[in-house]
């Protein structure tokens, strides 16, 4: 998950080898599995997906999808960071007539055109004005959506 947003904001550093590093932190662009794993001390971003406990050996794990993923997906700094990376992707930012914005997102996060619905309902989102204490321009909370969508976790 946490690759995919980083790939699909245009921000994913695609290294070969390297030191471990914080993937907690939200301005770290490393793939995942540069991802420093402290035994003693798992951050909750980890507990919160079910990461597999380190001191044993886990043949599968196990699929869940709890209210604090989706919370994650809403509050976390880095979701935030990723949204604002999307909306300022040259192919979505150079877009100026807004349905047509819309359609770069949709492109980019879905790899589909949007249905008629689908842009109307995004057209309504960012002409509607907002009391949101984000400090996130309408385009990049339409990304945060996005990039909170089922559609862009699991494959139907």
């Amino acid at each position: 998950m946490r690759d995919t947003l980083l790939a699909i904001s245009g921000r994913l550093e695609l290294r070969d080898g390297g030191r471990p590093v914080d993937i907690t932190d939200p301005q770290s662009r490393c793939r995942t599995v540069f991802g420093l794993v402290d035994r003693q001390s798992l951050p909750g971003t980890f507990r919160a997906f079910d990461f597999a406990s380190p001191d044993q050996s886990v043949e599968r794990r196990s699929r869940t999808m709890v209210p604090q993923q989706a919370l994650f997906a809403l509050n976390s700094p880095f979701v935030v960071e990723q949204a604002k990376g999307l909306a300022a992707r040259p192919e979505v930012a150079s877009v100026t007539e807004p349905s047509g914005r819309v359609a770069a997102l949709y492109r980019v996060v879905f790899q589909r055109t949007p249905s008629a619905e689908e842009i109307a309902a995004a057209m309504e989102f960012v002409s509607t004005p907002k009391e949101d204490s984000s400090q996130l321009t309408v385009w990049e909370q339409l990304a945060q959506v996005l990039l909170s969508s089922n559609e862009l976790m699991y494959v139907d």
